[in-house]
């Protein structure tokens, strides 16, 4: 079995996505599953042991027709069996239409009923202590018989990076203090859609405090 994960976009919302693939994981221990972004969003999915291919959609591939053409016959060469669109773009939902794949998951909007063989409502109000975010993304996965499940994103350290760093108690200071002041810049989503006003306050305090790393 084959899977793709489709998020472009948002380093952020790439991030967040992550939660699907432990999931799946442990649906499908044997399945193939690739992850569709684009290419600066790599970094924060890189080493993720539950993902076994990145697929990047480049800058120039994505703005060039003959070349967008050409990496959809690539990704419907890949025979998936089943796509998750968690991006719910026309963009992505035409590589959704086009892959060939029998089961083809995404968000339920006006027009994606005729391309996806199964659509997902996003709820308004949260249901679990999760974050709407992430409560949205679990949702995609109902159609494969995958109830909620509370999962937080991960970012996998390289061997390099921690044989290079050691002790990894000294790296929570720098850790914290890059998401109390990146997190609005380099994720560039919504704040509420992972952390509350005093949970971000705090994550800022704890960094200024302790960022002799930095």
């Amino acid at each position: 079995m084959k899977i793709l994960v489709i998020q472009k976009k948002k380093i952020g919302d790439v991030l967040i996505s992550t939660v699907l693939f432990e999931i799946l994981k442990e649906k499908f221990p044997s399945a193939k599953i690739h992850y569709l972004i684009y290419e600066n969003s790599s970094a924060v999915v890189q080493n993720n042991p539950n993902i076994d291919k990145i697929v990047i959609l480049k800058e120039q591939v994505k703005n060039s027709l003959f070349k967008f053409i050409y990496f959809l016959f690539e990704i419907r060469k890949e025979n998936y069996d089943i796509i998750i669109d968690c991006y719910g773009k026309p963009n992505s939902v035409l590589i959704s239409a086009l892959s060939g794949a029998a089961k083809k998951i995404g968000f339920k909007k006006g027009y994606t009923d005729f391309f996806y063989s199964d659509t997902v409502q996003r709820t308004k109000e949260s249901f679990s202590v999760a974050k709407k975010a992430i409560e949205h993304r679990m949702l995609l996965l109902e159609p494969l018989g995958i109830s909620f499940r509370l999962v937080s994103p991960k970012i996998y350290l390289s061997f390099f990076f921690l044989s290079k760093y050691g002790n990894f108690s000294e790296l929570i200071p720098c850790f914290t203090a890059l998401i109390g002041f990146f997190t609005p810049q380099v994720l560039n989503t919504s704040i509420k859609k992972l952390y509350s006003v005093d949970e971000l306050h705090e994550f800022y305090v704890f960094g200024i405090e302790n960022s002799d790393l930095l």
